[in-house]
């Protein structure tokens, strides 16, 4: 599994993390692989292996793309080499120099979102499959409150500075609304950023204090971001979440509350949605009145939440590790 985070590891060196690490790592967790940064890949490295995931959300310039793709051209011929597509799907929307010959040269390329994935195979002779990753359904599970427990409040999914449709269906609900920001870190490699992102270098409170006063719902509580753990608990406390999204990616929000019973009311562009939660599904990210009404139907009918969170549940299942890797298996064998 290459991705862009630092480091080289085996799964069997943080299996303390496999049972709640939802992202591109579940792979390595799943396969009982090796984590390999982006910019560590070796053709020596490359050769040891049978499989090779790159992640291209990673792979941040055109030169640095030509380098993947050279790396997939020359690899042995022994090895599969899967082209994993992370983030929003609209990325590839846009011309990219080396992005085709890459497509071609992979055994196969993960599209993450279904929406995308026609588009996707216009682009490249390699087959395409919206494949996605592993997601540790039992672990988050195990963190969820049951629905008896929560209290009668909403939680918006994304850091509130992010979109404030979801804020707007929640401040008609009229119940406590529950929303998370993100606390600045003073690490001398996001000075930078921090400025550039959020207009300090310092002032670790500076998002919550800016949303707090734009968003000033006597309702609203804004929290700091939480460990996975501690996040799945205090997320799954509220009676429902809100996830309007207008982005194509793999959807984690819909995943999680699909592991945690939680209903989630969510759009199409998540992929997941129309899958996991079919009658909580809306349209697009500024259908608002559809949501309130949907959200309404969750607050005052629990038999209708309820079946909808046993049906997500149900399906959900396909995700888990071990069911990854017969898909896995499944598509190798048809290369």
């Amino acid at each position: 599994m290459v991705g862009g985070n630092v480091g080289t590891w085996k799964a069997q060196d943080r299996v303390y993390e496999a049972d709640l690490l939802n992202g591109i790592e579940s792979w390595v967790f799943a396969s009982n692989g090796t984590y390999c940064n982006e910019l560590d890949i070796t053709p020596r490295m490359i050769a040891d292996f049978d499989i090779v995931i790159m992640n291209l959300n990673a792979i941040g310039s055109s030169k640095r793309l030509q380098q993947v793709r050279a790396l997939a051209e020359n690899r042995p011929k022994h090895v599969i080499w899967m082209t994993l597509l992370e983030g929003d799907m609209r990325t590839y929307l846009k011309p990219m120099p080396h992005l085709r010959e890459l497509f071609d040269a992979s055994s196969f390329v993960n599209c993450i979102n279904i929406n995308a994935e026609h588009f996707i195979q216009s682009l490249t002779q390699s087959p395409v499959f919206t494949l996605g990753i592993p997601y540790p359904v039992d672990g988050v599970r195990a963190c969820a409150i049951s629905r008896e427990h929560r209290s009668r409040s909403v939680h918006i999914c994304p850091f509130l500075k992010t979109r404030w449709n979801e804020y707007q269906v929640a401040t008609q609900l009229h119940i406590p609304i529950i929303g998370y920001e993100r606390r600045l870190t003073r690490k001398f490699r996001n000075l930078l950023s921090n400025m550039r992102d959020c207009g300090s270098f310092f002032n670790v409170d500076i998002n919550r204090t800016y949303i707090s006063k734009l968003l000033h719902s006597a309702d609203l509580t804004v929290e700091y971001a939480k460990p996975f753990k501690e996040y799945y608990a205090h997320a799954s406390s509220s009676l429902l979440w809100l996830n309007l999204d207008d982005r194509y990616t793999w959807g984690r929000y819909v995943l999680d509350a699909a592991a945690l019973g939680v209903p989630i009311i969510s759009t199409i562009s998540t992929g997941h949605a129309p899958k996991l939660f079919p009658e909580l599904t809306v349209q697009n990210p500024f259908d608002i009145d559809t949501a309130v009404q949907m959200a309404h139907r969750i607050m005052e009918d629990d038999r209708f939440a309820k079946n909808a969170c046993d049906y997500a549940f149900e399906h959900i299942q396909e995700f888990k590790p071990d069911m990854m890797m017969k898909k896995l298996y499944t598509i190798i064998d048809t290369l």
